[in-house]
């Protein structure tokens, strides 16, 4: 706990702000992954076998 406390009181300001603005970002994910505009998600749960959910209950 002491070595968190020690850590947090030595944090900057500028430690938690990006070196980039986010459009710059943004750009750079955009032209290096070449995602398309709108991404699917998945919402709900991909099918199950009985063996995964027999190892997820543990």
């Amino acid at each position: 706990m002491r070595q968190l406390k020690k850590a947090a009181a030595a944090l900057k300001g500028s430690d938690n702000r990006r070196a980039t603005n986010v459009s710059a970002w943004l750009d750079a994910q955009q032209n290096r992954l070449n995602l398309p505009i709108l991404l699917t998600t998945t919402i709900g749960s991909f099918p199950q076998t009985m063996d995964l959910r027999r190892d997820f209950r543990g």
